[in-house]
């Protein structure tokens, strides 16, 4: 085997592992939405606020979504992925659901625990 021949043989082969790296990475990129499933990420309220309002409006962003629950009533998202939905938030403890699926059927649950404080009462009776 000639000097040639060898050294055509090596950029043979590695032509041909670049190009299947490059197709590896190409499938990756695309396949890379199915592999992760939904992301959610909201942006208000936090988990564990405190809210003094009566009504909040919770707003977020979900990638990869193609159905997207607020307490497993379905909402609307926009081309960007952005949400916004009003919820009247009762006195107390509030737990909130946002859940997102997928075209492919997998989910992602994020769950938003809150307070609401109202007007403090007075339990004593008034002196005669």
């Amino acid at each position: 085997m000639s000097f040639v021949d060898t050294r055509r043989r090596f950029f043979s082969l590695l032509g041909i592992s670049v190009l299947f790296i490059v197709v590896i990475g190409y499938g990756y990129f695309r396949a890379e939405n199915l592999i992760r499933g939904p992301i959610i990420s909201v942006i208000y309220p936090s988990d564990g606020e405190t809210i003094t309002l009566d009504t909040i409006v919770i707003h977020g962003k979900a990638k990869n979504v193609s159905h997207l629950y607020l307490n497993d009533r379905q909402i609307l998202i926009n081309q960007e992925g952005i949400f916004r939905e009003a919820l009247s938030i009762p006195l107390g403890y509030t737990v909130v659901t946002i859940r997102g699926e997928d075209r492919f059927g997998k989910t992602k649950t994020v769950i938003l625990r809150l307070g609401k404080e109202g007007p403090l009462t007075s339990t004593s009776t008034p002196s005669v």
